[in-house]
Order: C-alpha cells, then structure tokens, then sequence
C-alpha cells in the first residue's frame, strides 16, 4: 500500500470492492451449485447492511467502484437502502450488481432510482428447455423481460455466458448476432473446475480462440 491507495505486487492501484450480500441463490445452474445440498448461512452470519457499509466507507483507498454479488443479491429484501447508502459514499463513482436476472424486472427501475448503475446479467442460452436443464428454474422468459426492463430504465448492461460444450457452445455466434443487434457487451465465460456437482471435465471447456473463430467465420464484418 502506498501513498493511502491498496495496491497489489504488481504496483496497480485497486479501484473495485466486490461485496457478497447473501449466499442464497434461486437457481441451480449446473456450473455453480450442488443440487439438493446446500446448507444457507444462518442470517445472524451474514454481514448486514450496516456492516457492508462501514466496510465500504473503511475501503476509501482509492475504491471507485463497488459491485454487490451473492448467490443472488435481488432475493436480499430491500436491497434499494443499501445501494442508496453506498451511492451516497464519498468517492465513489458506480454501484453494480451481477444477478440471474430472475427478479430484476421488478426491481430495475427502483434500483436505479437509488442509484445503481450497471449490471451484469447471466444468460447462458436461449432456449428455454437448455434453460431449464443449467438453471433448473424454468425462467427464460423472465431474464430476457429483465434484460429489456434494465435498459429502458437507463441501466449499463453486460451479459455474462458460461460457454459449456454440448450444453450451449453451439449458440455463441447466436449470442454475438444478439450483443451485435442489441447494443450489449456480452462477455463469455470460460467454464470452470468450480463447479458443485463435480461434471467439470477438460472436454467441456470452449477455448477462446474457438469462440473467437465461431464467430468471424459465421458473423460477416466482425473485425
């Protein structure tokens, strides 16, 4: 750490606290978590708001950006009190949250209103039986409503895509049209050994430069 700035052994400067603000999750996507074995942290565990405030306020070396995630944070009642206390902190340019999007059309337009500004919304295929087999909710229509209601209300947009092979790395070009149309960042996730059901295998991993490939191969004008 120098001169009041958190910095890492490479000298860069760290500008984005990422807070966790439950464990809880409404679905159960196959990459993430075990299905029908999970233990929740008893709420008393869980930091409260107040608490993720003073750490957020604690954080002023040099914090610009503060992202909540969970499992789920929209399933956190009255999530729209902690980001209006955060937005309201001294030096700090953008609160974003990274959900499944299975609750944000409801809440999008009073978040924003308590100032959020981007989010970073799941989608991994869509078709809405694929949906159902990684999420194991039936809730595909629900994500993509969220997905339009967070724009209309004014709020930056990413779209994170776990790339699995045989499960959906046949619609990457599906989803770099969409980002193309739309306007959207869509970022892909390569699929990782973290997975809470232990299927994590080399052969499921879609590399970057096959993405890539797809891509300009099928998409005129990509470069």
């Amino acid at each position: 750490m120098q001169d009041d700035v958190m910095t890492d052994g490479f000298g860069r400067v760290a500008r984005k606290l990422r807070i966790s603000i439950t464990d809880r999750c409404n679905m159960h996507c196959m990459y993430c978590m075990p299905y029908n074995n999970t233990e929740w942290f008893e709420q008393d565990d869980v930091l409260s708001y107040e608490e993720i405030f003073n750490l957020a306020i604690s954080a002023d070396l040099g914090i610009k950006k503060i992202r909540m995630t969970g499992g789920e944070p929209t399933i956190r009642p009255k999530m729209e009190d902690l980001i209006r206390s955060l937005s309201k902190i001294r030096g700090i340019e953008s609160v974003s949250i990274t959900t499944n999007g299975l609750l944000l059309r409801e809440k999008a337009k009073q978040l924003k209103e308590a100032g959020l500004t981007s989010v970073n919304i799941s989608l991994d295929t869509f078709r809405a039986d694929r949906f159902k087999s990684i999420t194991g909710i039936d809730g595909l229509n629900q994500v993509l409503a969220s997905i339009q209601t967070a724009d209309d209300a004014g709020l930056k947009l990413k779209i994170n895509t776990v790339v699995v092979r045989g499960w959906n790395g046949d619609e990457v070009v599906d989803f770099a049209r969409f980002a193309r149309s739309m306007g959207y960042t869509v970022r892909f996730i390569e699929f990782m050994p973290l997975d809470g059901r232990g299927i994590w295998g080399s052969d499921l991993v879609v590399s970057k430069r096959e993405i890539i490939e797809r891509i300009n191969r099928n998409i005129q004008g990509y470069h």
